[in-house]
Order: C-alpha cells, then structure tokens, then sequence
C-alpha cells in the first residue's frame, strides 16, 4: 500500500509540473505586465538611437495605452505635480513635455500644477526662462507606471529637478 501511495504521489506532482509548464502559471508575472518598470538600457545607452527608442515606447508603452480600459490608463499613467521657484517674473509659460524618442505628450500652461504622462525619459521645455528666451531644464526620468512624482520647475537657475524621486539626471 506504501508504494502505491509514492506512486501515486509522483505521478500527482508529475503531472502538475507538466500543466503548470504547459500554462505557463510558473513563469514571472511582471515579464509581461502593463506595470512593468521600464528599462532604462533600452531608453538611453550610447548604441541606441531615436529609432530604438521609438519601437521601444511603442511595444512597451503605447500599444499597452491603447489596449487599456480608462480605469488601466489611469493607474498606469504618470502623475506628475509641479512646484515652482521664481516664477512670479515668468507668466503666461508653457511647460512643455518632450518624450526622448521626440514625441510631444503634453503641456502645462500659466501655472498649472498637474499632469498625467506615460512612462518615460522627457525633456522639461520652459517657453519662458532664461529671460524669455525659452530653454530645455532638464531631463526627469518617470521610469516606474503609476508613480506619484513631484517636480520642481526653477526659473532662477533654468532646472527642472524631481524633489521625491531619485530617477534624476
């Protein structure tokens, strides 16, 4: 009766490893998640270029956007709040988001604070500092979907720096 029991048994875990293989169920859940952190190797290295970055943004951003309900997107999306230093001289400015694969996602105009922006390397555009003249403050990295992220937007010294996040460059 023993040995039938053992049989029993391994055949019984046997068979589970098969089903789980064949589903796919031991795998890693994140591999192919709609909240996976992107990868920044893929985003910028010196081998990879504008084209790289596109095709990247569009497998792993894009098309995840276009296949999410409201609710997905919503979660998934960036939220991004500004802060500001010295802008009493810089009214009327528009605070433009430039992806790093040259797509424009979004502006802030005249002191808005908030915005929603996909996952990603950006750009930060002032069409005010620097006397007017308009300038880039910098590159913020919003590598992790869902993130709640504050951004300080500095007219007297052209900056914009994330102020909770260590993803700045």
């Amino acid at each position: 009766m023993g040995y039938n029991f053992k049989k029993i048994a391994t055949m019984a875990i046997i068979s589970m490893a098969v089903v789980l293989s064949i589903t796919g169920c031991n795998q890693n859940a994140d591999e192919d998640s709609a909240f996976q952190t992107l990868d920044i190797e893929q985003l910028e290295t010196d081998t990879t270029d504008i084209n790289d970055r596109a095709e990247y943004y569009d497998k792993n951003v894009d098309d995840r956007i276009d296949e999410m309900t409201d609710e997905e997107k919503e979660k998934f999306y960036v939220n991004l709040t500004l802060t500001y230093t010295g802008r009493e001289y810089y009214e009327e400015d528009y605070i433009i988001f430039l992806r790093n694969d040259n797509v424009y996602e979004g502006d802030l105009y005249d002191g808005d604070d908030t915005i929603g922006l996909s996952p990603g390397i950006y750009r930060v555009i002032s069409s005010k500092a620097e006397g007017g003249r308009g300038a880039a403050l910098g590159d913020i990295y919003l590598l992790t979907p869902g993130e709640d992220v504050t951004l300080n937007v500095d007219y007297t010294s052209s900056k914009a720096t994330i102020i909770n996040d260590e993803n700045t460059k």
